[in-house]
């Protein structure tokens, strides 16, 4: 309900309503919308304290790496996303969107050889197998929001 109040609303509607789930329902997923909501209200510090709580909720979900690294990103903390990147590849080894995302954010520092390495890797250990890639799939969790088109 809260994000629908969010985008329907506003930020500071969305947030209010947000805080009214009681807090032993909270978790990685509170975190993560409440850093999302204080970003756009323009609260980046308050917003990067929430995504350490969100760690501190879920620390073995992808989500939570991969929405950190966007956040650095938007805020132009290139090398920071990177190491979360990495570390999300660690937590979900076969995520292509952490590669992908790790590629553009060594092109924008200008590091396009590593950038086209991540990519050939990624060619090279990600054949498409329709039939394995969709058994693989029922019982992974879904990618991160984002770049789910949602």
């Amino acid at each position: 309900m809260a994000i629908a109040v969010f985008h329907t609303e506003g930020p500071a509607a969305g947030l209010a309503e947000l805080d009214k789930m009681p807090p032993p329902q909270r978790g990685g997923d509170y975190d993560l919308l409440r850093a999302e909501i204080l970003d756009a209200m323009g609260k980046a510090e308050e917003a990067a304290a929430e995504l350490d709580q969100a760690f501190g909720a879920a620390p073995t979900r992808p989500d939570v790496y991969f929405q950190t690294a966007l956040f650095l990103i938007k805020h132009g903390r290139y090398q920071r996303a990177l190491d979360f990147l990495s570390r999300g590849l660690q937590v979900a080894p076969d995520t292509p969107e952490f590669l992908v995302t790790q590629a553009a954010s060594y092109a924008v520092l200008e590091q396009s050889d590593k950038a086209q390495q991540l990519l050939a890797q990624g060619r090279r250990e990600r054949v498409y197998e329709p039939d394995r890639d969709a058994q693989a799939t029922s019982d992974k969790p879904p990618p991160p929001y984002l770049t789910a088109g949602g």
